[in-house]
């Protein structure tokens, strides 16, 4: 999956100092990244950065012994670099750099969006012990976005349930999924949202596993599920354009595989997904 890459990965802060051989994540006003091309894409080093005395980098995180560093403020870039727009950066080929400038997209949009305290108004600054904004006026702090979301694999004996978005640019299949809403546990808003988005029940709401997907700010919870009762599809118009039973033989292929949504996809398609639901069950 997405965060599942070599070397390690480590979030905790660091107020350090840049080097010249960490990274950059720089980002265009749009959100879009600036990368070098040549035999492979890569992320600019901190030395190939023209800053002046209004540029703020922010420590973001370290993959191995190299730190990435979110470029905020006031920054050009020495030699000639290419634009990859937001959304093909989940399809980069090199799985560090996708995971890295995903993730610091995600920073990117929390520190641009928290210039000003929610509660007072005043102009926030940086934290120097944590990864957070503070207010100096009233003391508000305030952590980068993460919003809980499930995504589940509803199956009907060896058909599973197929959705196509209403909008957005992703248009590939996918499966029902949502975020959770305040007062209910991660089961409850699986139940909410499919019976929200395709009018149908379910049983044996399954966990499988989870991920960060900072595409949407989220920790997306997956699950397995099954029909329980009527599988005639009411479709929730505007989230979505089509809800589609496929057989196991007929299940479409995506080559993607960052998401927990490829693995539940998969386990459907392989037969496993059964075995799983009947394993967990026994262990109640």
């Amino acid at each position: 999956m997405l965060h599942e890459i070599k070397p390690s990965f480590e979030n905790a802060f660091r107020k350090k100092e840049p080097e010249e051989n960490d990274l950059a994540l720089v980002y265009t006003e749009e959100g879009n990244l600036f990368v070098k091309e040549g035999e492979t894409i890569r992320l600019p080093k901190i030395q190939e950065l023209v800053m002046d005395k209004e540029t703020v980098l922010r420590y973001g995180f370290a993959i191995g012994n190299i730190s990435y560093y979110i470029v905020l403020e006031s920054v050009a870039l020495k030699e000639e670099t290419e634009v990859i727009a937001t959304k093909d950066l989940r399809i980069l080929p090199l799985e560090t750099i996708r995971f890295a400038s995903l993730l610091g997209k995600q920073l990117w949009r929390f520190f641009n969006t928290r210039k000003y305290c929610g509660c007072c108004g005043s102009k926030t600054g940086l934290s120097d012990t944590e990864q957070a904004v503070i207010c100096p006026q009233c003391s508000h702090v305030e952590y980068p976005k993460i919003s809980p979301a499930v995504i589940v694999a509803i199956m009907n004996g060896d058909k599973l349930l197929m959705t196509k978005y209403a909008h957005g640019n992703y248009t590939k299949y996918a499966l029902v999924a949502g975020f959770v809403e305040f007062g209910e546990d991660f089961e409850q808003a699986v139940a909410r949202e499919v019976w929200e988005e395709v009018g149908l029940h379910v049983k044996n709401v399954t966990y499988y596993k989870n991920q960060p997907w900072p595409l949407t700010d989220s920790q997306m919870v997956g699950y397995f599920a099954e029909l329980d009762g009527d599988d005639k599809v009411t479709l929730q118009e505007d989230e979505l354009s089509e809800a589609t039973w496929f057989s196991r033989d007929e299940i479409p292929v995506n080559p993607n595989s960052i998401s927990v949504s490829y693995e539940l996809i998969e386990a459907v398609r392989s037969g496993k997904a059964k075995e799983y639901i009947k394993e967990k069950a026994s262990r109640r």
